[in-house]
């Protein structure tokens, strides 16, 4: 028999990712509330084992925190409204497409003593884990740089949707640029605070959409280090790959087959590990994990406000360099 916990969590929005959120705190043993304006959606979450709302005050009268997987567009809206409302809170990417507003969010969620968490999924794959353990043990030694590679065809990621109706076709708050933060939070959680310096993007008219759907960025890291990005709605097949040189070793990670290899400067290898006994939900369940322990006292491993935060500027600055459509 699954068990019951006494913390009960709320969901926003039952999407693709807030159905998944739900269905993890649920299969945890958790109480789940959810509301999404679709009463189809919801429909599915009642029969999937969850108790679905009218609105979202039911959510802040009877939950301690909330997940928050409404559409991109609606994040910094439905974040000020949980953190007003005295609830943690727990953010999808991305978490705003503007800096307006977060700093006075950020330190009235300290007041109340609210955590709030990023859904930066990738921090807990453990190829990466893994990798910054062996960066911070001194592994790879001096840092060089660093590149961040995201390719993959849009259609292919969710079949049964029509992508030119979908989130990542709005030109203002979608396109890869925002849908691949991951890569930007990468770079800052392996190797440190940067800022964009130099970036270019496009619509390159191979998918039907209006959207930035190929770009790249150069960045300079606060420690001198530069590191590149690439990220791409058009390209197959798909390769997800992120990479980190340094004076004693290179290192490289298949992000999607959950692979790292470590090679020494001799050409040697040094370390090789396969982490494919664990899943991509994995991560997703340990980041809420993650998010549920930092609420009951321990210390947040995951994406905080803060990082959210830097990583964000860098984005909004880097669509800003590239002639994309931008808030300040």
């Amino acid at each position: 028999m699954t068990q019951v916990h006494a913390i009960k969590l709320g969901v926003i929005g039952l999407g693709s990712i807030g159905m998944r959120h739900a269905n993890n705190l649920m299969s945890m043993g958790y109480e789940v509330l959810a509301y999404d304006p679709s009463l189809q959606r919801c429909e599915l979450f009642e029969q999937a084992g969850g108790a679905p709302v009218k609105n979202k005050q039911n959510i802040s009268e009877s939950c301690d925190a909330v997940v928050i997987a409404s559409p991109s567009s609606m994040h910094l809206e439905d974040l000020a409204w949980a953190v007003e409302n005295g609830i943690h809170a727990f953010i999808e990417k991305p978490l705003a497409h503007t800096l307006q507003g977060l700093e006075e969010i950020c330190a009235d969620a300290e007041k109340r003593k609210l955590v709030l968490s990023l859904g930066m999924n990738m921090r807990f794959n453990p190829a990466i884990k893994r990798l910054s353990a062996i960066i911070r043990d001194g592994g790879i030694g001096d840092i060089l740089w660093a590149n961040y590679w995201h390719s993959s065809f849009l259609p292919d990621w969710r079949p049964d949707a029509d992508f030119r109706k979908g989130y990542a076709a709005d030109p203002k708050t979608g396109g890869v640029i925002f849908d691949v933060i991951h890569g930007f939070d990468l770079l800052y959680f392996l190797i440190g605070n940067y800022t964009v310096c130099g970036a270019t993007a496009r619509s390159s008219n191979v998918l039907e959409i209006s959207s930035d759907d190929c770009a790249d960025i150069l960045c300079r890291h606060t420690t001198g280090v530069t590191s590149t990005l690439h990220m791409d709605f058009i390209t197959r097949p798909k390769s997800h790959v992120i990479s980190v040189a340094g004076t004693n070793a290179i290192a490289r990670i298949d992000i999607s087959r959950r692979h790292l290899s470590l090679t020494g400067i001799g050409g040697h290898i040094i370390e090789e590990n396969y982490f494919d006994t664990t899943s991509v939900n994995d991560d997703y369940c340990q980041e809420l994990k993650d998010f549920i322990n930092a609420i009951q006292g321990s210390n947040l491993e995951g994406c905080s406000l803060l990082d959210g935060m830097n990583v964000l500027s860098n984005v909004v600055l880097a669509r800003k360099m590239a002639g994309l459509p931008y808030v300040e």
